[in-house]
């Protein structure tokens, strides 16, 4: 082993242990990795960028732009209501749910539907007597099993795609990974029915705030005629620095003041907001001049003129806003809004707001002006699961063509792409320039519906699995592997690739996942005279097949704090369906991609 083979060996086995400390955003970790391979001459600046020029890079970045647009369609959000209907029967709901959902997934990207469904179907669950926490795990599931089924499924696809066809291989067909993917997403979705209805817990409703239970999160005080605070600035009456309340805005008349500046001067019959810990609220009734109402005047339902609106977010798992606290944020200042409680793992965290430490997954309500959703509604950082706003206008019938041309688009290019008249990339990008002629989206939306941060992170695990092979690294593993395991059939070879790359996706990026695995794949094919595609396609399998862990996959975050689950509930339910989906797959692959060519 060379000394750079032991340098790329050192920064990837440290990007590992960083990326599953959850410490750092995940995209800042792994360009750190490829700059540091730079930086030690183990990659020239060419060969390290190399990544980000890369053709499944490229495809990614204009089909984030047209699965945004198509998503805004209404038609996703009336899945629960045409397809679920009012059906009480949760075996039934779960049929009904992933079906659809699954054939959704298998075409655009889940993380933006799952966003979309998921307060939907809580809601509607609720209204029709299911626990939600029978469906959302479900949701999840479906949208991972629909992703493994096409080549536009999810973008790990495309990246194996891409480093498949980097190495002379004629690379997968739009259709191909179907093969395997359907049969699991079948076999997946009768599993939920009748053995994983069984084992999904049935959580009550919990954590949501509305107007029957504000006044738990929510406190006013009237400030009286005669207190002497009256004339001093917020952060000269030290309403600033309470121990476990925050003060969030002032009720002037009919107006409301939201966020509050620390010089906003107070005046008579002003009605402060506070939240956080509100047990501790009547402390300020030893306050001369200050009144205590429990019960705010504020509407969380809905507010006819959007002055105030209440959002509920989670945390991303890439976000940058993850491991601070909310004042090091400055969320007040740089969001113009206010966080008024912060739930996790199903329970509301009682410190003072200030001084709560985020964490991935973590479900945040705020209140703020209706331009928070507007400006934010696209943010990497967090996702809304609901917002409260006033009624939608009716669109006209302008409106209503335009919102379907990205769907009529989105078909035209999987259909070129599917029949071979167009190379994907080049039906991707023809169908963006068709999206802007349409006037389907602008170039604003267009820039905000990009992820940089996936971007970023899928070019530099590109980079980073080129260094695994240009230092002999992929083959010195390689060798180990096939020391190891002279005496084994292929077939017991391929189920050792699959649960390596099982097993990391559970704990890193899937991305990253495989492109850590391919090249390994890829050497101990060649070493033993084998065909690569039959790793090829268990390593794209495995990488979606992220069912364990609720912070293995985006769409299992989403959904874990929204059904109140535990991290037993993934467990329990996703280990057998796990190796369900291995055992599918290591037995059809050699029959459809042979071993020996």
């Amino acid at each position: 082993m060379t000394i750079h083979g032991i340098i790329t060996l050192l920064i990837i086995f440290i990007t590992f242990i960083v990326l599953m400390c959850e410490k750092f955003p995940a995209d800042i970790v792994m360009f750190s990795g490829l700059v540091s391979l730079m930086m030690f001459g183990v990659l020239a600046p060419s060969e390290a960028l190399d990544g980000f020029s890369n053709e499944g890079t490229l495809t990614i970045g204009a089909l984030l732009i047209i699965a945004s647009s198509v998503n805004k369609n209404e038609f996703i959000k009336q899945i629960p209501r045409l397809i679920i209907g009012h059906e009480r029967s949760h075996k039934k709901a779960i049929l009904k749910l992933m079906i659809p959902v699954a054939s959704l997934s298998a075409f655009i990207n889940n993380t933006p539907i799952i966003v979309i469904l998921t307060p939907i179907i809580k809601n509607w669950a609720q209204k029709i007597g299911l626990a939600p926490s029978k469906l959302l795990i479900p949701l999840a599931y479906a949208a991972s099993m629909g992703g493994m089924c096409t080549l536009l499924g999810t973008s790990t696809n495309i990246v194996v795609n891409s480093l498949l066809k980097k190495q002379g291989n004629h690379g997968l067909s739009m259709f191909e990974l179907g093969i395997i993917g359907i049969p699991c997403t079948v076999i997946g979705i009768l599993f939920m029915v009748f053995i994983g209805s069984k084992l999904l817990p049935e959580y009550k409703k919990g954590g949501k705030i509305d107007e029957e239970n504000k006044s738990a999160f929510l406190a006013e005080v009237q400030v009286e005629l005669g207190c002497p605070l009256i004339g001093k600035t917020i952060k000269q009456a030290n309403l600033r620095n309470l121990a476990s309340l925050y003060l969030i805005g002032v009720m002037r008349g009919d107006d409301i003041i939201l966020p509050i500046s620390s010089d906003y001067i107070l005046n008579k019959n002003d009605y402060l907001l506070f939240t956080g810990d509100i047990s501790t609220i009547s402390d300020l009734e030893k306050v001369e001049g200050f009144t205590l109402h429990l019960s705010s005047r504020i509407s969380l339902e809905n507010s006819s003129n959007n002055v105030i609106t209440l959002s509920e977010i989670v945390i991303s798992k890439q976000s940058y806003l993850s491991n601070r606290t909310v004042k090091e944020i400055q969320f007040r200042s740089k969001y113009n809004a206010v966080v008024i409680a912060v739930f996790r793992n199903g329970k509301r965290i009682l410190s003072k707001i200030g001084s709560i430490r985020l964490k991935t997954g973590d479900i945040l309500y705020v209140l703020s002006e209706n331009k928070f959703f507007i400006e934010n509604q696209y943010s990497n950082d967090f996702y809304f699961l609901s917002h409260e706003t006033g009624s939608p206008k009716n669109p006209s019938r302008k409106q209503k063509m335009i919102s379907f041309m990205p769907l009529l688009i989105f078909l035209l290019m999987i259909l070129c792409a599917g029949i071979g008249v167009l190379p994907i990339l080049t039906a991707s990008f023809l169908s963006v320039i068709l999206l802007f002629i349409t006037k389907s989206i602008s170039v604003q939306e267009a820039r905000k519906y990009v992820d940089l941060r996936l971007l970023i992170m899928i070019g530099s695990s590109l980079g980073m699995a080129s260094a695994l092979e240009k230092t002999g690294i992929a083959n010195y593993l390689a060798n180990i592997l096939v020391g190891e395991t002279t005496t084994f059939s292929p077939t017991a070879i391929l189920a050792i690739i699959y649960l390596l790359t099982w097993i990391s996706t559970e704990f890193l990026s899937n991305t990253a996942a495989a492109a850590f695995i391919f090249p390994i794949a890829y050497s101990v094919a060649t070493q033993l005279s084998l065909s690569p595609e039959p790793f090829i396609i268990a390593i794209t399998i495995a990488a979606s097949a992220s069912f364990a862990t609720p912070t293995g996959y985006q769409a299992n975050l989403i959904v874990y704090q929204a059904g109140g689950y535990k991290f037993v509930d993934f467990l329990k339910i996703g280990l057998p369906l796990g190796f369900l989906f291995m055992i599918i797959s290591v037995l059809l692959i050699p029959y459809f991609w042979p071993f020996y060519m």
